[in-house]
């Protein structure tokens, strides 16, 4: 669990990166049985010297140089970001260089973005799970992926599963 109090600092529970020369491989895959969870705020009622300031949580991150066959969630993932000024809540990304085939959900996996700053915010972003590498193929789900944002006049985005950069058939059993 990462807990970010201050405005402007984002937050990262579980972070996997390469060096930029070594790669990570997990050749079992990753399985959470537990709670995988971020939180940012941007409000300053903890830290009152500080403005505020957007802010990101990621929950769990597949970096660059990473090798990871499966990932199989019996628990809990969530990314979320509250107060005034915005940020992304994100549950699973998979970044450009990482490599991620399988995702098996069987619980929940989310997504928060919220704030009580209607007007013209535009940075209210979240995804449960966001795929960058183009790598997630096969996604069964017997659980709950959700993304909620706070809609503002100027919009907001909310995206449950983000397989956008695949480059071959993505498989979604649901």
């Amino acid at each position: 669990q990462s807990d970010g109090l201050e405005p402007g600092v984002n937050t990262e529970a579980f972070v996997i990166e390469g060096d930029g020369v070594n790669s990570v491989i997990f050749n079992g895959g990753i399985y959470n049985n537990g709670s995988i969870s971020a939180q940012a705020v941007s409000h300053n009622l903890a830290a009152t010297n500080a403005a505020e300031a957007a802010s990101n949580a990621t929950a769990l991150i597949i970096g660059n140089g990473v090798d990871v066959p499966t990932l199989r969630n019996d628990g809990s993932i969530i990314g979320q970001t509250v107060g005034p000024a915005g940020g992304a809540g994100i549950g699973v990304l998979i970044e450009e260089g990482g490599n991620l085939p399988t995702l098996t959900n069987n619980s929940s996996i989310s997504g928060l973005s919220l704030t009580n700053d209607d007007t013209d915010l535009a940075n209210i972003t979240a995804y449960a799970i966001w795929d960058r590498s183009g790598t997630l193929l096969n996604i069964d789900n017997k659980g709950l992926i959700t993304a909620n944002a706070t809609e503002t006049t100027v919009g907001s985005t909310a995206v449950a599963i983000d397989v956008s950069a695949a480059t071959a058939p993505v498989t979604i059993t649901n």
